[in-house]
């Protein structure tokens, strides 16, 4: 247990603190971020963190200790980023809340502290895969998926329910959550100054140098905030503290309960289940997106249950889908990713969000368009476009033969079929301590570029010997 623990029984009741750590969390804020209402940008507290962390460590302390916390502090500068569409719609635009950065560097001091209580005490819900060190959307994907492939190896049906909340950050209840901080422990002053850095919060927007009047905030976590996070996962940790029969697993609020269903009676103790979670939303004033829910059916035999059906809060019929979007991945009822892999390949078979065009080189033959780097843009902006997909994805293509450049009307599949027949011929040969390799990288697009030189090709596209510069010297 740390030695921020007040005691064996597992509380927090009090954090201490030094200049290390302020220091230390002054390096994690980010360069270009914009100032609070309090007009103290990022980078004057990164150039002067040494000189401003004692005076700093004195100001925490004095505020952990009394449980205050200014109200220049527990306020918040909305500012509306355009996404699109016509300028006149409110709904066309982003608020980003810009808070204090003096709080944000406190906030990730107790926020890593809180963090720390609550999983070396494991108080943290095991299905929770959001805003957790080791956890991710890749780590929620692939520990579902698992479970899933392990139910159908037993050759049984596996339902699974999404449910959507209905602005869950914004809905929290703060004398919910303050209850609930207080049941896992986390008390005393620390207590008393997280109910201090929640309560009496306010906002406004600012536009052009114009601004609104202010306004209460009432309930949610602070947007724009480092605990805010932190919090909802506190706020939401319990959501599966009465599920028996039942899976649940999220990441931050998007939840899905999973069971398996082998009989009418496994499908009754899942919808026991949900109301279970109906019920949890109730007490926590929680709302629900019954429209939003969505029903996904796994099974590898004609379901054995066909009127098998699952009821949302307001008593609907959850419909069952052919495939759902789950954290931007499309997932099947047939287990697999087939329809993922489709809706993001070029050639016509990429997102829209990602605009590839294509042309005949009256030489080269068939071309994708490569995206152009800002000449203005900042150094460090720069490498990141370059190593964007839409740089990175059309050089590859380009550097591919053309005789593969040129193939249409087949399947993606008959594609990958011809690129891994020659990739074969291809040496993969990453780089290593005391190994000489001529091509400077092991990207196929420089392997080819060097096979290219050495005039390794009889006609565009076809090998006919590996590359010469494959042979490594000690």
């Amino acid at each position: 247990m740390s030695t921020d623990h007040a005691n064996q029984d597992q509380q927090l009741r009090n954090i201490t603190i030094n200049t290390t750590d302020i220091i230390d969390a002054i390096k994690t804020l980010s360069n270009n971020s914009a100032a609070g209402p309090d007009h103290i940008p990022a980078i004057f507290l990164k150039r002067c963190a040494g000189m401003v962390a004692k005076p700093l460590l004195i100001f925490y302390q004095n505020s952990l200790a009394t449980g205050i916390v200014p109200q220049l502090l527990r306020s918040a500068k909305i500012t509306p980023v355009f996404k699109g569409g016509s300028r006149g719609e409110a709904k066309n635009y982003r608020p980003i809340a810009l808070t204090s950065h003096i709080i944000k560097v406190l906030e990730k001091i107790i926020t890593k502290k809180i963090t720390t209580y609550l999983e070396d005490s494991n108080k943290m819900n095991d299905g929770q895969h959001g805003f957790r060190r080791g956890r991710s959307c890749l780590s929620q994907l692939l520990a579902h998926h698992d479970r899933l492939i392990t139910s159908l190896e037993l050759n049984t049906m596996i339902d699974v329910v999404y449910l959507d909340f209905s602005k869950a950050f914004d809905k929290v209840d703060h004398g919910v959550l303050l209850h609930k901080l207080r049941n896992l422990g986390i008390s005393g002053e620390l207590g008393l100054w997280v109910s201090a850095f929640l309560t009496n919060r306010t906002q406004f927007v600012a536009v052009s140098g114009a601004m609104s009047s202010v306004s209460s905030v009432l309930s949610g976590v602070p947007q724009g905030s480092v605990l805010g996070p932190l919090l909802f996962l506190v706020h939401i940790h319990d959501i599966d503290s009465n599920i028996t029969n039942s899976t649940v697993t999220s990441f931050a609020d998007d939840t899905r309960i999973t069971k398996v269903i082998n009989t009418n009676e496994d499908a009754v103790l899942l919808q026991n289940d949900l109301e279970e979670i109906y019920e949890w939303a109730n007490i926590n004033n929680m709302k629900f997106n019954n429209n939003k829910f969505d029903h996904l059916r796994y099974s590898t035999t004609p379901t054995h249950i066909p009127n098998a059906s699952y009821e949302a809060p307001d008593g609907s019929i959850i419909a069952t889908q052919p495939y759902v979007r789950d954290l931007g991945v499309s997932l099947s009822n047939d287990a697999t990713f087939s329809l993922h892999i489709t809706n993001i390949t070029m050639r016509g078979l990429c997102s829209n969000d990602i605009d590839l065009r294509f042309h005949e080189h009256q030489r080269l033959g068939r071309l994708c368009n490569i995206g152009r780097v800002h000449p203005r843009a900042l150094t460090r902006v720069k490498t990141l476009k370059s190593n964007s997909f839409s740089i990175r994805g059309p050089a590859l293509f380009n550097s591919l033969p053309r005789h593969l450049r040129a193939l249409t009307n087949i399947t993606l599949d008959q594609f990958k079929a011809r690129l891994d027949q020659f990739l074969q011929d291809i040496p993969d040969e990453p780089h290593l301590p005391h190994y000489y390799s001529r091509a400077p990288t092991n990207s196929i697009i420089d392997r080819l570029a060097l096979r290219r030189a050495d005039g390794d090709f009889t006609h565009p596209g076809e090998a006919t010997h590996r590359d010469p510069g494959a042979q490594h010297h000690v």
